[in-house]
Formats: structure tokens, sequence, C-alpha cells
């Protein structure tokens, strides 16, 4: 198995049409690259699919019945042309796997507003309680040991007093999948660090995941040598 970095990444405003991308080598390759890229590879019937928009619509990753999410108890979906004032104080986000809104937390009638002047009136929602959160980590996890781990903020996030570490949240991650679960076996955790001690906020693709400030060609490096052991 090879694992190769995009060499544009960063160097390029999302051209994704260049030459490069349509000489790639197709097969036994495992190829890091942005969602955009993963978008643009899939458009080109490539015969891989990099991106699977249902796999990354919420409800596709939040057991659920009807419209009713099980594991976050007062969680619940709509349409975009029902956000009303019961949601202020709620967290928000879209259940598009394109993440045509990708989530905040609604504050006033005003957020309300916002929301419906960037989405489709029918555009599915997914709402949730509040959750304080201190920081919040994203790890890049290969047969249940860490590649890389970086520590990221949401700008329409509120975060609580800062708590938790980066060892914290690794050592969190590893004693998740020793113990409990593990989706695959490559993989990333965002792990977020509340007043009830580390939590699991999300699983993501290995390969197609926001890179956020972690070194994407270290993380490579560590990859490689895990494809080695």
């Amino acid at each position: 198995m090879k694992v190769k970095v995009n060499e544009l990444l960063g160097k390029c405003d999302f051209n994704y049409t260049c030459d490069e991308f349509k000489n790639m080598p197709k097969s036994d390759t495992f190829f890091f690259c942005t969602i955009e890229e993963a978008r643009y590879l899939q458009t080109m019937m490539y015969g891989i699919v990099a991106y699977d928009k249902e796999a990354f619509k919420v409800s596709s990753w939040l057991p659920m019945i009807k419209r009713h999410a099980l594991n976050w108890n007062g969680s619940y979906y709509l349409h975009a042309s029902q956000l009303s004032e019961r949601e202020i104080g709620m967290f928000c986000r879209s259940n598009n796997g394109d993440k045509e809104w990708a989530g905040q937390l609604i504050k006033s009638n005003a957020d309300i507003q916002l929301i419906k002047s960037q989405v489709m009136e029918d555009e599915m929602m997914f709402v949730a309680p509040k959750t304080d959160i201190a920081n919040e980590w994203r790890i890049w996890m290969a047969n249940g040991q860490p590649m890389a781990c970086t520590e990221y903020h949401n700008e329409f996030c509120d975060y609580i007093e800062n708590g938790g570490s980066d060892d914290g949240a690794v050592d969190f991650s590893i004693e998740i999948a020793d113990r409990m679960y593990e989706p695959d076996e490559r993989y990333v955790i965002d792990v977020a660090y509340t007043p009830d001690g580390y939590k699991v906020i999300e699983y993501n693709s290995y390969s197609t995941s926001g890179f956020y400030d972690v070194n994407p060609i270290e993380l490579i490096h560590n990859t490689i040598e895990s494809f080695e052991k």
C-alpha cells in the first residue's frame, strides 16, 4: 500500500481541474485529500468513492428513530423553514453531508434568520441541546494508535474555562480504541473536554477530514510507518 499526500495542498485556491489530478494512479494507493479534492475525484468517476455524501450526514452517524436521534437526549431534526425561537439555546447544523450549514449555537433570533438566509427552506437540520466544551481535539488513529493530534476551535461555539490537555485527549482516544470501539483500522476521532471529563464528539474519515493545524507531512510519514508495521 502506498500513501501519498497532495503536494498542492495549501498551494492553490481549490483549482482541482488541473492535469496533476487526471494523471494520478488509481490502484493500491491511499490518498490524503481535502473534501474539495475528494468531491472532484468522485465527479471524475475514477472508480474509487473518495467522498460519500450520505456517510457525512448527521443521521448517518447518529442512531435515530424517525427524526429523533437516540444517543443525544433531546435532539431532533426539522427543516430550515421550521426553525423558530424554540431553538434558541440549542446547537444546530445541517444534516446534509456537504454541511450546507456547518453548525453553531443559536443564541438569538438573529442567528435563526441568518441560517434561514443561507440554506434552502427544505434543508434538513439537526438540533441538539448545548454541551459545554472547554477544549476540542482532532486525533488521527491507525491500528489503535494515534498518528497525529491537533487542538482546534469553532468560532461559533462558546468554550468554557480551559480544561484538559493534548496528552489527556490522546490517552482517552487510545482507551476508547482499546476498550470500547473502533469504526475502522484508520479513522479520525474528535474528542472534547467537558465538565464531565473527556467525551467523543464524532468519528470521521481518515483521509478526507480537515487538517486544521496538524502537519500533514508528519501525518503522512506516521501513517506510512503504520502500514509498514
